[in-house]
């Protein structure tokens, strides 16, 4: 429903039938020294003002979530709602205020991105991204952290792994249609993450944490994890 009412309010808002409106770039910066370490100089020290940015404000968000009473009242919900509706939190409010801020995150980083990409476009924000981002939780576990930077890494190493193979083995008439072997390849790679770890990488770890913060915690079927 977002991503077509947002090509629809687009195309009133650009009635030229222009696909794309070009914004001004954000600069790069290059971090003195840094950015003259081989490969990871470029990648760490060698990046435009909006990637530092989004670093610095990464580790504020998880500053917040460990250290302070809003950070537990968010993670007491998500572990165990009940036991913190008993402990006076309005659970209701908690969830409804956390989906209008994601949501708000979400908007936000997409205005955003048109600066680091040169041009806004509702084309880019097709359901493949959704996917690939939901693959990247469920490949993960989810509940962890770690997991979430791990699956990450693994299903964009997979695609572009992936995407690589096709632009060197298969012929330049034949690539565009190839390309869909990607989505196959991260299908596969989920296919066989649940059939060995059901709760995807690291989610018997984050199981195991909540378990420990409540060992009176009972699952769906009422059975202790």
């Amino acid at each position: 429903i977002g991503a077509g009412l947002t090509s629809y309010l687009f195309q009133l808002w650009q009635p030229s039938g222009q696909s794309a409106v070009y914004v001004p770039l954000v600069p790069t910066v290059s971090v003195p020294y840094l950015s003259a370490v081989p490969f990871f100089g470029a990648i760490l020290a060698k990046q435009n003002l909006l990637t530092y940015a989004a670093a610095a404000l990464l580790a504020l968000a998880v500053y917040l979530l460990a250290r302070t009473r809003l950070g537990l009242v968010l993670r007491a919900v998500g572990d165990d709602p009940n036991a913190a509706h008993v402990r006076g939190v309005d659970v209701l409010k908690v969830r409804y205020a956390a989906f209008l801020v994601g949501g708000a995150l979400m908007g936000l980083a997409g205005a955003v991105q048109a600066h680091f990409i040169g041009f806004i476009a509702p084309d880019n924000y097709l359901p493949m991204l959704t996917f690939q981002v939901w693959v990247m939780l469920i490949v993960g576990g989810s509940g962890s952290n770690r997991g979430a930077v791990i699956g990450a890494v693994l299903v964009w190493a997979i695609w572009a792994g992936s995407g690589a193979l096709v632009a060197s083995f298969v012929p330049a008439e034949l690539q565009a249609r190839a390309a869909a072997l990607q989505i196959v390849a991260i299908g596969v790679m989920l296919c066989i993450i649940l059939l060995v770890r059901p709760n995807g990488l690291f989610g018997a770890l984050a199981d195991k944490r909540k378990f420990l913060l409540n060992p009176s915690a009972t699952d769906t079927s009422g059975k202790k994890p």
